[in-house]
């Protein structure tokens, strides 16, 4: 409990739980995506967005 700072067991037991739904929820968005098509997805995004430009050297 001292580790991660929890203070009570209660708080130490939801978060595990917490954690498995949270990567449950994860799992699926990252194999659904956004369930666009990749002209909408490419128009979703700014104009001048650049992966490559907020990359830290």
């Amino acid at each position: 409990m001292k580790t991660h700072h929890f203070e009570t067991k209660t708080e130490a037991s939801d978060f595990p739980l917490r954690e498995l739904e949270r990567r449950k929820k994860l799992r699926a968005f990252m194999k659904k995506g956004l369930a666009l098509p990749p002209d909408e997805l490419k128009e979703a995004l700014y104009k001048n967005y650049s992966p490559d430009a907020i990359m830290v050297p």
